[in-house]
């Protein structure tokens, strides 16, 4: 596997509260003969070691089973109904009801929008600008109910 160089891709800010990190992008590159090299965008953002090593084709892997390093973006969302019934006659009720869903308008990114391409700066984010979150956005509904 050749990796070029980008000059573009290693001035990328992590800080930005467009990208969502779910692990730490230090990636080194194995050769044949066995030496690792870290990748460009990785000694550019401070990493001194490895998280991930991009072996050659037909080596054996190294990679535990589970990795408590890895985290997926929090789900939170918060849908309230409020709903106010009244007696017309003594057959006859009327229920109003509103229904806000995503109250908070939390945006949520599901795991497999990370940039999963190891020699990409951007590996283990989510650029928001780019990637659309995948629950519904804030809205209501409102309703009424006849009940005899």
């Amino acid at each position: 596997m050749l990796y070029v160089k980008d000059a573009a891709l290693d001035n990328i800010n992590f800080n930005d509260p467009n990208v969502i990190r779910g692990v730490s992008n230090c990636v080194a590159q194995m050769s044949d003969a066995g030496v690792v090299s870290m990748l460009g965008f990785s000694t550019a953002a401070g990493c001194t070691e490895p998280n991930f090593i991009i072996r050659p084709n037909y080596t054996r892997g190294a990679v535990p089973f589970r990795d408590n390093t890895i985290r997926r973006p929090p789900f939170y969302q918060f849908d309230v109904n409020f709903a106010k019934t009244t007696q017309v006659s003594s057959d006859f009720r009327v229920q109003f009801r509103i229904e806000l869903y995503n109250l908070l308008n939390q945006a949520i990114y599901d795991e497999r929008q990370y940039e999963n391409n190891p020699t990409n700066a951007r590996f283990g984010t989510i650029d928001r600008s780019v990637i659309r979150q995948s629950n519904f956005p804030r809205y209501m509904q409102l309703g009424l109910k006849l009940l005899f």
